[in-house]
Parts: C-alpha cells; structure tokens; sequence
C-alpha cells in the first residue's frame, strides 16, 4: 500500500471510530452500549452542576470539560464532557438558564427508567 493509500485508509478508520466510552455521537443510538453506572454518575454530577446556568457558563465547563477528557483514559470525563456538550446544544437558542426539571432528554430518560421492569408502574 503506498503512502497516499495508507493516509486515506488510517483517515477513514478514524472517522469512523467511535468516540471516547464507546460511543458513536452520530450513530444510532439504539446500537450504543449501555452507559456505565460510572458514565451515568458522570452525567447526573454535570446536570446537577449545570443547574442555573447560563449558555456562556455551560460552554465554559465543556470547555474544562474537554481539556480533562482529551487524553481518553477516563471514562467518566469523556461521559461528562459529552453531557457538556449535549447541555451547551440544548442551550443554543435558549435564553434562560438550564433547568433538569424541562430537560426533555432527562425527562425522557426519567420516565424510561420509572417503567423500567422492577420498578414504578406494574
């Protein structure tokens, strides 16, 4: 394999890699893994400090959060970093503050889990 064939062999790999965790962004998200009880702490730790927060302070702490996860060893950075990130895009054209309570993604997520087998409803 020439030079040039290997450059656009290894670019096309890495596009198509998934992201830090496991997780492919793009992606389906029924084909992810389940996320860790480690990532989930991690995203629960980032909404609960995101609370109040303006768009310009989320984007600060991806930011922070970022810098943390960029060497990849760390699973529960990278998670965070990811909900920074899903924060900062839910944030985009709001003017408020974030808020957990109309977060519909954790709303979603909250009413999934109450329905889950063992649990609420029967």
């Amino acid at each position: 394999m020439n030079d040039r064939a290997e450059r656009a062999d290894s670019a096309e790999r890495e596009r198509d890699a998934p992201a830090a965790g496991g997780r492919d962004p793009g992606g389906d998200p029924f084909d992810q893994p389940a996320p860790t009880g480690e990532e989930k702490a991690a995203c629960w730790s980032v909404r609960h400090r995101a609370q109040g927060m303006s768009h310009h302070e989320v984007k600060a702490a991806l930011t922070r959060a970022r810098e943390l996860a960029a060497d990849g060893t760390d699973e529960s950075a990278a998670a965070a970093a990811e909900e920074w990130e899903r924060i900062a895009d839910l944030m985009v054209d709001h003017a408020g503050r974030y808020d957990i309570d109309i977060d519909p993604f954790v709303q979603g997520e909250l009413a999934g889990e109450s329905h889950a087998p063992g649990r609420g409803r029967k």
